[in-house]
């Protein structure tokens, strides 16, 4: 079935359902992963509204569980729903992981392979830390002979992990400071600027009835440094800091224009994913050109929205992923708008606030843009994920409007890579070197712990450093460092060691 000029092609991917959990209790009887999938699945299913029911579901799909290891995560969940799915997947780690399982099912539907699919992801992280606080085990059922294998070699260069660059925060500070040295801005109102935008987020949260912190802070709380509100890595207090510890879960519920007529589900239940697409930066920071954007999520956000025929002055809503400070900079510079867009960022409330459960917080955004553009009659809005270290992206346009013309042209799910250049990484480096980007830790007191840092060498390749160096670190915590001339001598355990 092709376009008319009244209706869209049949082929059309489009939600039809969405369903979200949220449960404060620590029981793990009450908080099982694999419940609470089911509930948000159910809830989805319902969502629907289909006069006739949605009794078959073509393909299931489960975002990677942290919280507990499961067999088969997809086949548990098929039977306890009593679906009979002809494919099931189960995704891998990653914060962009439930859009690359949307963008699958949304070519399979638009090349006609499949007809209905149900994507969820769920996390009960607050009941496993407290329970494992309390030495206890949950005793949830059905797990894995051994955990899902985490390579952490695809995700960090070894160099990465031996200078310091773990917790990922320090990561996304440092690519932070590239940002703000290529911008050429103070360092002090530079830590300030996100405070409004993370306020306005905590309101948004605050109206959320899924959000795990629905209470608004003001842009002082959110930056004045305390026991509650510490500074992990300068400048980003906690408060600006994805808060993981959640037990939330989340469904998405897809169908062709065609299915959805034969469901009869209503014309105001649909909501048509127009654009999608998704690209790749180098994994390894020191890998890519440019320390201080991502050409990857520039291009993925260009590609989605020219294949949805919208232009980004024809959005009317957002929620991009806000882990940290600069994924939020990051994605406003690749849509060509300010932070302080007055679209805001976030329909959901935004990782620190609405909750980051594991890798899936994008399904409670694509879940939350669909109510959000329900309400109005033409009304469309962008999603973004992230995976790692910036290094995988994905921006899915979603509008009550359906695109025209063959939805196999509305996006492709394999991602992009974006460039074959890459900047080779010396492991050992000695002498002079130009300090590009770094992060300043910080001990749970707040004072100053370590820096890493990349460094450009003098033969145009580049090396990982740090230093533990209090007048060093003064220096790079007080004013800015980046563009400096700094020295490289070899330290314990094959770091390199970088001195003023």
């Amino acid at each position: 079935m092709t376009a008319s000029a009244d209706a869209p092609s049949g082929r059309a991917p489009c939600v039809v359902g969405v369903g979200q959990v949220l449960s404060h209790s620590s029981d793990p009887g009450d908080t099982e992963p694999l419940e609470l999938w089911a509930q948000a699945c159910s809830l989805a299913l319902a969502d629907a509204r289909s006069v006739r029911g949605v009794r078959a579901v073509d393909s299931l799909a489960v975002v990677r569980c942290d919280s507990w290891s499961y067999d088969a995560p997809a086949r548990r969940l098929a039977e306890r729903l009593s679906l009979l799915p002809g494919q099931v997947e189960d995704s891998q780690l990653g914060g962009c992981q439930p859009q690359l399982l949307l963008h699958s099912l949304c070519d399979d539907i638009a090349g006609g392979r499949t007809d209905v699919g149900l994507i969820v992801s769920g996390e009960a992280l607050h009941t496993l830390d407290v329970v494992t606080r309390a030495g206890e085990h949950p005793g949830w059922g059905d797990p894995a002979p051994a955990p899902p294998p985490l390579r952490l070699g695809d995700f960090f260069h070894d160099s990465e992990v031996r200078h310091g660059m773990l917790p990922i925060m320090r990561s996304f500070a440092l690519r932070d400071s590239a940002r703000r040295a290529q911008r050429r801005e103070d360092p002090e109102a530079y830590a300030r600027e996100p405070a409004p935008i993370y306020a306005a987020m905590s309101e948004v949260a605050a109206a959320n009835p899924y959000a795990w912190h629905p209470s608004a802070k003001s842009a002082d709380e959110i930056l004045e440094v305390s026991a509650a509100n510490r500074m992990p890595v300068r400048p980003y207090p906690k408060l600006t800091m994805a808060w993981p510890k959640v037990n939330q879960a989340a469904a998405v519920l897809v169908a062709s224009h065609a299915a959805a007529d034969d469901l009869g589900v209503p014309a105001d239940r649909r909501v048509y994913i127009r654009g999608w697409s998704s690209a790749h930066d180098h994994p390894y920071v020191a890998e890519n050109e440019d320390l201080w954007r991502s050409r990857a999520m520039e291009n993925a956000t260009r590609r989605a929205l020219q294949d949805a025929a919208l232009g980004v002055d024809d959005l009317d809503f957002f929620d991009l992923y806000s882990c940290f400070p600069s994924a939020l900079r990051f994605a406003t510079d690749a849509l060509g708008r300010r932070l302080d867009d007055p679209r805001g960022v976030t329909v959901t409330g935004g990782m620190p606030y609405a909750g980051a459960p594991g890798s899936g917080y994008v399904t409670h955004a694509l879940a939350s843009m669909t109510e959000a553009l329900r309400k109005g009659d033409v009304a469309s809005g962008l999603v973004s994920g992230l995976s790692a270290q910036m290094a995988t992206h994905a921006v899915s346009i979603l509008s009550t409007r359906p695109g025209r013309g063959d939805p196999r042209g509305f996006g492709r799910a394999s991602p992009q890579a974006t460039s074959t250049t890459r900047t080779q990484i010396r492991e050992g480096a000695h002498g002079p070197a130009l300090l590009e980007a770094y992060a300043v830790a910080c001990d749970y007191a707040g004072d100053n712990e370590l820096a890493v840092a990349v460094c450009r060498l003098p033969d145009e390749s580049r090396c990982y450093a740090q230093t533990r160096d209090a007048d060093v670190l003064e220096v790079l915590s007080t004013s800015e460092g980046v563009g400096r001339r700094v020295e490289l001598k070899s330290g314990e355990g094959g770091t390199n060691q970088l001195f003023m």
